[in-house]
């Protein structure tokens, strides 16, 4: 991003390292190598973005090869017939029943005590048509599909290190690329010896499930790439990014709620888009990176109006009221302070797909299907019981309530639906214990927020004992620290009310979902906090260290921690025994690692320094094994509606270890 106004950007720092692996790199770590260097400028371009793509790859390859789609919650019930219904044609409004229906054609009181309606937005299933319609070419055979990607991710990895980045591209004088060729040739025979096919053409077959998966792993790999992109913005530093982004993943669910069929993943997605652009705007005053922040925040406000609506409204504050300043500081006339703002016209056109959703559902263009049955009056007993399909009836009056609303009733409730999101929560019981529930441990037995997120602890204690170190470093981009640190709590703003449901609610698992978006935030934040102190020095040096520390503790420890888990089982056997040992984990590596933090600060010469990142790559290390668990051996027990493992491999080689009883797909 070489603007045009450099000298508004901020300058190196000590401590800053240049982008290592790209030439004459930018403050945004994008290559400004010119055409004589490099050949045609999409050439230099695909280099600059070289790094990402290596990102995308590997998070793509493996999530495949850890996960198997099926459906955890039964909430993704309605958007698996989402999909469904709109893949045939059909309406969007009310359930066809191919998911949520028992064997002998129940209909499940998860509809039944709905009415029956979709209640969710079409943007994860319009996201996923595409691949459902690929599916669809290859029929029962969609998992070649799969499989084939698979094996040419290591593939497209080895060629690009070999093509942009020759000095990591030879171990020993030779050159990887034809191993990993070779290797990867070997993955794909080996899997399709052992290929068995995923059923696509039966009547009840899953493969939508499949679909919204498969849509949902490449939005996760799109996370951890937009996740490398910001920290590299802010470190300048290639392997301190990757590290970063490995620290930052593994502190959060994602890759847990990439195998399933919710829209966490896409909303996280957008809301990183959104914080992406609008840095890259604070970095570089383009204004078209502005007007793309407002474009996404529309989309997010399809995708989650209760979010999306809150993150709309902090951005355009965080974009207006400093132009409004600056022109009554300086005298602008008000014609060019409109022309200023302009890039929030944005808005306009990323909300447009929330109209045309509302308008296609309920028939009103501000009310969302979500706000569909608030008014319906005395349901009955009857809905909260499974009916027979042919008893479950689809009412028009859910649709007609919003419908014939006139234009200022519509604004009285949508002025009423937003009074709620903020007013709703005003109490003790929310805010202080629901809160502080939802932050640590929950009454639910879930897991809170900063257990998940062990490395935002670690960042907010390296920023209270070094603190001099960080806010100088700070200053120096505190619009941009200042922005994320607001979109953090405009997640946390968005379901203040719901503190309280979350702390209690059994609906509300793994982890505290809803928040999910703010764990990359916060990862985000506490490796750049991390980077300015004496603990994790910003030289390519050190991050390689830690992401070989991080690499090889991986392979040693995350076995050990499942052979505990599922052999010893030092609590109980079910969930609530897994979920408090890996509470009882973090809480004692979060432990060492802030006492070796404070040992360093009390006695800066010692060796306590050089053991904080020792303990800050355990803490990870842990967190990353528990979604390990959840996504593969957990999920494969416990989730419903889908497949086994994508991989064949992967299937026989669990096969070893475990005896695992396979259910038919359909």
């Amino acid at each position: 991003m070489a603007g045009k106004k450099r000298s508004k950007q901020p300058g190196t720092h000590a401590g800053d390292v240049v982008d290592p692996p790209a030439k004459n790199c930018t403050d945004t770590g994008r290559s400004t190598v010119s055409r004589d260097e490099t050949g045609p400028g999409t050439i230099a371009m695909f280099r600059s973005l070289a790094p990402a793509l290596i990102v995308f790859l590997f998070s793509f390859f493996f999530v495949i090869t850890i996960s198997n789609p099926a459906i955890y919650m039964n909430d993704e019930w309605i958007t698996a017939n989402q999909l469904h219904q709109l893949d045939i044609g059909h309406q969007v409004t009310f359930s066809e029943a191919k998911y949520g229906v028992t064997w002998n054609g129940t209909v499940s009181a998860y509809f039944t005590s709905r009415q029956n309606v979709l209640m969710y937005s079409l943007a994860f299933p319009v996201s996923a048509l595409p691949m459902v319609k690929l599916f669809g070419l290859f029929g029962d055979n969609f998992r070649l599909i799969v499989i084939l990607a698979w094996s040419l991710c290591p593939v497209l990895i080895a060629l690009i290190i070999d093509a942009y980045y020759p000095e990591y591209a030879r171990v020993r004088g030779i050159r990887v690329v034809f191993p990993i060729l070779a290797g990867a040739l070997f993955l794909f025979m080996g899997n399709i010896l052992l290929y068995k096919q995923f059923p696509f053409s039966a009547p009840d077959a899953p493969f939508e499930v499949a679909a919204l998966v498969l849509t949902n792993q490449i939005f996760f790999a799109l996370i951890a790439t937009v996740i490398f992109s910001i920290i590299r913005l802010l470190v300048k530093n290639t392997w301190m990014a990757l590290f970063g982004t490995c620290a930052s993943v593994s502190s959060s669910s994602y890759i847990f709620w990439s195998a399933a069929a919710k829209d966490h993943i896409l909303t996280t997605l957008v809301f990183l888009l959104v914080l992406y652009t609008f840095i890259l705007y604070l970095f570089g005053r383009q204004s078209r990176y502005a007007a793309l922040a407002f474009v996404f925040s529309g989309l997010l406000i399809w995708i989650r109006p209760e979010m999306g609506f809150f993150v709309t409204l902090f951005l355009g504050l965080s974009f207006i009221i400093p132009h409004i300043s600056a022109a009554r500081r300086m005298g602008i006339p008000a014609r060019e302070l409109i022309v200023s703002i302009l890039p929030a016209a944005g808005i306009c056109i990323g909300v447009v797909p929330f109209i045309l959703n509302n308008i296609l559902i309920s028939h009103n263009w501000l009310i969302p299907v979500f706000d569909l049955p608030r008014n319906i009056q005395g349901p009955g007993a009857t809905l909260a019981e499974p009916l027979p399909v042919s008893q479950v009836i689809n009412d028009p009056s859910i649709i007609s309530q919003a419908g014939s609303l006139s234009p200022a009733d519509t604004l009285v409730r949508v002025g009423g639906m937003i009074a709620r999101a903020i007013f709703g929560g005003l109490s003790y019981d929310n805010l202080v214990r629901g809160l502080a529930g939802t932050l640590t441990f929950p009454q639910n037995n879930s897991i809170g927020f900063l257990i998940m997120c062990p490395l935002a602890v670690i960042g907010l204690c390296a920023l209270l004992l070094w603190w001099d170190n960080v806010l100088a470093a700070m200053k120096a981009k505190k619009e941009v620290i200042g922005f994320i640190i607001l979109m953090t709590f405009a997640v946390f703003f968005s379901y203040a009310t719901k503190f309280s449901s979350m702390n209690t609610s059994l609906g509300v698992l793994p982890d505290m979902r809803y928040l999910s978006p703010a764990y990359a935030p916060c990862g985000i934040l506490a490796v750049f906090i991390l980077t300015k102190t004496p603990c994790l020095k910003n030289d390519a040096v050190t991050s390689r260290a830690l992401l070989r520390y991080s690499f090889w503790g991986s392979i040693i420890l995350i076995p050990i921690i499942f052979f505990v888990m599922i052999f010893i089982q030092p609590f109980t056997k079910d969930y609530a025994g897994f979920s408090l040992f890996f509470k009882l984990a973090v809480l004692v590596t979060l432990a060492f690692c802030a006492g070796a933090m404070i040992l360093s600060r009390i006695y800066p010469d010692g060796s306590f320094i050089r053991m904080v990142p020792l303990f800050l790559v355990l803490v990870i290390i842990v967190a990353f094994s528990f979604q390990i668990m959840l996504t593969s051996l957990y999920g494969l027990l416990m989730k419903t509606n889908g497949y086994p493992f994508w991989i064949p491999l992967i299937r026989e080689g669990v096969g070893l270890f475990l005896e695992v009883q396979y259910m038919a797909p359909v």
